[in-house]
């Protein structure tokens, strides 16, 4: 193209495509003129495009056509059903058909070009833009139309110096130019900048304000955070301009890069190893919310090295110190190296720059070829970010639907037809919206604003709106209210005490309707306020109990417990099948009337130590009667006592005034030490989570639940058992009780009817089926279970066992010389038992040991391994774990030998034959030996089960994986894994898989054709982590196989609330062992159902949930169900059945066994044998 050369005006070639003042690469023989020309003679650069290109767009033109030539007119396909669906867009209308208009901008005198910030404040100073405009330093739109082809206006500088703009149109910008979807990107980029709180971070914007806030994340101390923000475009499509929307989260960790460069060189990691960590990462600088990502380490340098800004040398601690109020704690820190390109000063050239640059970053000045490399500190970079990879899921959107965890494979119908139909009530009542209405969200700011913090002076400045009496719900920021007020915004004066008034502007932001996730919310906020207000209840964690009618029972004051029982009610609100459904549990909390200081002071009269008081109090739990809080206790100061002070509220003040001031309680005892209670809580203005010291008086901690020595007495149990184990008649007419308490409260009925609610009369009813009772089989004919408790004790005195492993004489007795007549039981016993049973025990050889010491048991189990025992029998006096520790240890770990330990009070003459019975049985099954089982008619079929224990002795946790190898249950293989503390989530079930595989195809010759695994010990928060983290891993081990088999994935859980009492005329009872419930107190987003499987003697049975994540097999819902409870009845330790399926008690004993008492991996000999029972 030709154009006028800057200050000559001759004509001659320019590059294309040059931004303004572009650099004139020189002239020489046949060189270019390559001065860029001024943009207001140069509107729009045309760029031939040749024939039959495409894919090339003109600058302002419309978008370019890529249809294909032979395309049909309609687009639009139309075959299958017409579904209607919902899309993350929102339609971007034009309100009047009218142009923007595109100006010129020129100032006189020429202010330079990289003063952009100036050039920007002198036009935001012209009275008619200030209503809106968008302005790059030269070009300028706005949707009004200045009234002249070329405007002039005068400003004035700070320094009073005035400046001329001259404003000249160049053209109107239709919503069909390109130009018009910028300017829409534009505007919505500053709506999210200045208008929403949100903070930029590359392309997209987050909320640093709002953080997630889930506790089980911090239970995994992962130290992260989780910023929810948007993602968002706007382009032209069919049905015209639309707001593309989307969902993103940064996930920001909580260490500095200064912490992982410790972190290495404590390991005594070299400056390579801190490289190879770090570059490539990306980190966050706190101070301007950028990200960087990290090139280079200099290890040369330090915060001290001075840097020239501005024609000036500054060091970096002063540069931080200046500009954003940091001090460093480290002065010899490495800096990190970001290269990143960006124009120069003056050119307009992109090259490299350097990192962390704020406004007047430091440089290093630039030489040839140089690189700008000079980061900032890096214990600046607060927390660095991991990217979220595209396609992670477990994110729920606010405001979506409940995560669907229902597997692809799944049929439509869930509901399974096998079995007798019975009816039952629930522990549910269902919440019914009187009208079909929503409920208003609203944001709420203050004029003077009001600190965060001030949350309960927020409240109760809302709290004096009038309108709002009958009923809201505010958190300090967004409030609900069922009212929808007049306007869109408003705005109420209220008056705080001091007489200040500030103004409140309520302004709506959405409406929540009964399907949104907050609906549920709001619902069990509204649940705990009647709960707290209106039913005089006080909440205890997340449980409410009545502490004004304690249960009084005379047999519990004979047993001189001292204890105070508490009734309550746990419950939750949540969207079932059914409905909107509230699901309300009896519980009770059990005080001691003894304190903390009583507890001391029995140990003390019995001259115990301090070590004696601290292993006694240290993990339990103490309640303060004055404000009804539970704390844990974590330690005991015994050089602290009440006279010492703290600081509360910058003043030093006493324990014994701080009681006497706001409590009124007086101590006894002065000198008695603080207990120590560590909870986290969040830091005032951050919002960081940290942990902190509470320090409690012993006198006023009354201690909760029961010491050991209740636990052991019988007769305590037993009566306390009349109360807390309510049967389904007992149970119904509390929950009837908790209802009518309601109602009766005017308060609470007018409070449920202005949030548009309303609590059904009854309890809810549903249908179930009584599966068929199972025949066990054995060596001999089938034998029946008892149909109402699906047991089979009768079966141990029939020969029944299907193989006995060959035990006779070749087993080792070990015991006390004062344990001789419990070992002649025990030996006896066994000959009259083990026959009886089918089983081919003899009379092993007894070892008599000195004392009952753990070394003794040892050197006896040593000194007699040349007699190749099978196992090993050990008679111990009590149950001590110390003695029982060591003992498995050697034969588990070491030795690989099975190993049996009883203790010899169960060998008296009363309980001796049907203990007897159970030890035979038990060393019968770890030998190898088979027991009974029952009918599966599916073949080929491995089942697992996989549970989880947190080590006692460690910060590990271990998880049990048990898994079938033969068709009939009766062979496992088994195998631990390891896991970082208190994580339930097992990585390493690969390995897993692939070894029980191998051990399958031992047994049988042949892979199996389908896999059902029963997950157990995971809650509902966990189900993502457990179909992205176990599922997959899962997968990868099964795909080693010639042929991939089917796959069922269940969770098993066991603590639910759920209840079902079976309707029997004008009663209740308990239903039958098999019943099996699909429906109505489902939820719809899941694959899931009740099983129960068990008879209970006293109070109401507690079914176990199972709910599908994984269902790629050829199975119906009704053999899944079937197979479940055929499961139950195979636990060699039960004759008759259990809560989950024997493969998942199996998993949870090992785990026990491994997590309690070995703390390493088992013997290899042992891992396809029982050793855990």
């Amino acid at each position: 193209v030709t154009c006028k050369e800057t200050g000559t005006g001759n004509g001659g070639p320019a590059p294309v495509g040059r931004g303004r003042g572009a650099p004139s690469r020189g002239r020489g023989r046949g060189s270019v003129t390559a001065v860029a020309p001024p943009v207001e003679q140069l509107q729009q650069m045309s760029i031939q495009q040749p024939s039959g290109a495409v894919g090339v767009r003109e600058r302002g033109s419309r978008v370019t056509v890529f249809r294909p030539e032979g395309a049909p007119a309609d687009l639009r396909g139309t075959t299958g059903a017409n579904v209607k669906m919902l899309t993350n867009f929102f339609e971007i209308r034009p309100i009047h058909n009218q142009p923007v208009y595109q100006y010129h901008v020129d100032f006189n005198p020429a202010i330079i070009a990289d003063s952009l910030k100036l050039r920007k404040a002198l036009v935001h100073k012209i009275q008619c833009l200030k209503d809106g405009h968008i302005f790059d330093g030269t070009i300028l739109y706005s949707a009004l139309k200045l009234p002249k082809e070329e405007n002039e206006y005068i400003v004035e500088k700070r320094d009073g110096e005035t400046v001329r703009i001259i404003i000249k149109i160049t053209r109107e910008v239709t919503v069909e130019d390109i130009q018009f979807m910028q300017l829409v990107n534009i505007i919505f980029n500053r709506i999210a900048d200045k208008h929403m709180g949100l903070e930029r971070i590359r392309r997209d914007y987050f909320d640093p304000s709002k953080p997630v806030k889930d506790p089980k994340l911090d239970q995994h101390r992962v130290h992260i955070q989780l910023w929810p923000g948007f993602e968002f475009s706007i382009r032209r499509y069919d049905h015209g301009i639309l707001l593309n929307v989307d969902i993103k989260h940064k996930i920001l960790r909580k260490d500095s890069a200064l912490n992982v460069m410790n972190a290495i060189s404590s390991r005594r990691g070299s400056q390579s190893a801190i490289k190879a960590e770090l570059i490539g990462s990306i980190v966050m600088t706190k101070y301007n919310n950028k990200t960087y990502r990290i090139d280079d380490v200099c290890f040369d340098r330090c915060p001290t090295d001075k840097v020239q800004i501005r024609q000036a040398l500054i060091s970096y601690v002063d540069y931080y110190k200046n500009n954003y109020n940091i001090s460093f704690t480290d002065l010899h820190q490495p800096l990190l190296v970001s290269r990143v390109t960006c124009k120069e000063t003056g050119t307009g050239n992109g090259g490299p720059a350097p990192v962390g640059r704020g406004r007047g970053a430091p440089s290093r000045g630039r030489g040839r070829g140089s690189v700008t490399a000079v980061a900032p500190p890096v214990e600046q970079l607060q927390q660095m970010s991991i990217q979220q990879p595209s396609g992670a899921v477990g994110v729920r959107e606010r405001g979506s639907r409940v995560t669907v965890f229902r597997p692809e494979g799944a049929p439509a119908d869930l509901r399974g037809t096998t079995g007798a139909n019975v009816k039952m009530l629930t522990n549910f009542f269902e919440i019914r919206p009187i009208h079909n209405q929503p409920v208003y969200q609203y944001h709420v700011d203050f004029n003077p604003a009001i600190i965060a913090d001030s949350l309960k002076l927020r409240k109760a400045l809302v709290h004096k709106i009038q309108c709002l009496k009958d009923g809201h719900i505010f958190d300090g920021t967004i409030l609900y209210s069922a009212l929808k007020l007049p306007k869109e915004e408003n705005e109420y004066i209220v008056e705080k005490r001091d007489g200040e008034t500030v103004r409140i502007i309520i302004k709506i932001t959405r409406e929540v309707t009964v399907e949104d996730i907050q609906f549920m919310q709001l619902v069990n906020i509204i649940f705990n306020r009647i709960a707290d207000k209106h039913m005089g209840l006080e909440r205890i964690r997340r449980d409410y109990f009545d502490p004004s009618k304690p249960v009084k029972d005379p047999k519990l004051d004979q047993h001189r417990v001292h204890i105070q029982l508490w009734p309550g009610f746990e419950f939750s609100i949540r969207r079932y099948d059914h409905g909107i459904l509230l699901n309300v549990d009896i519980k009770h909390k059990i005080l001691r009337k003894d304190s903390a200081l009583n507890v001391m002071n029995a140990i003390s009269s019995r001259r115990g130590s301090q070590s004696a008081i601290k292993a006694e109090l240290i993990g339990s739990i103490v309640m303060t009667k004055y404000n009804n809080k539970t704390y844990r206790i974590d330690d005991v100061c015994f050089d602290r006592c009440p006279t010492d002070k703290v600081q509360i509220r910058q003043a030093l003040i006493s324990y014994v005034d701080y009681y006497k001031n706001n409590y009124n309680i007086s101590f006894t005892d002065l000198h008695q030490p603080l207990l120590v209670s560590r909870v986290t809580c969040k830091e005032t203005g951050t919002g960081n989570r940290t942990e902190k010291e509470i320090h409690l008086v012993p006198e006023v901690c009354f201690m909760t639940g029961l010491s050991d020595q209740m636990r052991k007495d019988f007769r305590v149990m037993r009566d306390l058992a009349q109360h807390t184990k309510q049967d389904p008649n007992q149970k119904e007419a509390t929950l009837r009780g908790f209802k009518d308490t309601i109602n009766a409260s005017s308060e609470a009925k007018d409070f449920l009817k202005n949030w548009n609610l309303e609590l059904a009369p009854v309890l809810l009813e549903v249908d179930g089926r009584k599966l068929q009772t199972e025949k066990i089989l054995s060596k001999f004919p089938p034998f029946p279970c008892d149909p109402k408790k699906e047991s089979f004790d009768n079966i141990t005195r029939k020969k029944f066992v299907l193989t006995s492993a060959d035990i006779t004489d070749n087993y080792l007795l070990i015991c006390t010389s004062r344990d001789r007549r419990s070992a002649s039981t025990f030996l006896d016993t066994c000959q009259r038992v083990g026959p009886a049973c089918g089983i081919d025990i003899g009379c092993g050889h007894v070892i008599e040991i000195g004392t009952d010491r753990a070394q003794d048991y040892i050197k006896a189990i040593q000194d007699n391994l040349n007699r190749n025992p099978k196992i090993i029998v050990c008679l111990v006096p009590n149950d001590g774990k110390d003695r029982y520790d060591s003992i498995k240890k050697l034969c588990c770990v070491d030795l690989g030998i099975q190993s049996q330990v009883l203790v010899t009070k169960n060998l008296d003459e009363k309980k001796a034959m049907s203990v007897m019975t159970k030890v035979c049985l038990q060393m019968n099954a770890k030998l190898g030996g088979e027991l009974w089982y029952v009918k599966i008619p599916i073949k080929g079929v491995m089942y697992i089960g996989i549970d989880t224990y947190h080590d006692s002795g460690s910060n590990r946790s271990v998880g049990g994986f048990v898994a079938s190898i033969n068709d009939i249950c009766t062979r496992y293989f088994s195998k631990t894994t390891w896991q970082e503390s208190k994580q339930e989530l097992i990585t390493q079930l690969e390995s897993c898989v692939k070894e029980a595989l191998a051990s399958y195809h031992n047994f049988n010759n042949a892979w199996p054709q389908r896999v059902i695994i029963f997950r157990d010990g995971v809650g509902d928060g966990q189900l993502q982590a457990v179909k992205d983290i176990e599922l997959p891993s899962i997968e990868r081990g099964l795909s080693a196989l010639p042929k991939t088999p089917e796959l069922v994935f269940a969770v098993v859980t066991k603590r639910i609330q759920q209840r079902f009492m079976l309707k029997m005329g004008n009663r209740l009872g308990n239903p039958g062992p098999g019943t099996v419930v699909d429906s109505k107190v489902t939820k719809a987003n899941l694959f899931d159902f009740f099983l129960v499987p068990q008879h209970v003697g006293q109070g109401t049975v507690t079914p176990t949930h199972y709910n599908i994540l994984e269902f790629r097999t050829g199975l119906k819902p009704d053999h899944l169900q079937q197979i479940a409870f055929k499961l139950c009845h195979v636990y060699y330790n039960w004759t008759g059945t259990i809560r989950v399926p024997a493969m998942c008690q199996y998993a949870h004993k090992l785990a026990y066994l491994v997590g309690e008492s070995l703390h390493r991996d088992p013997h290899k000999a042992l891992a396809e044998f029982l050793f855990y029972l």
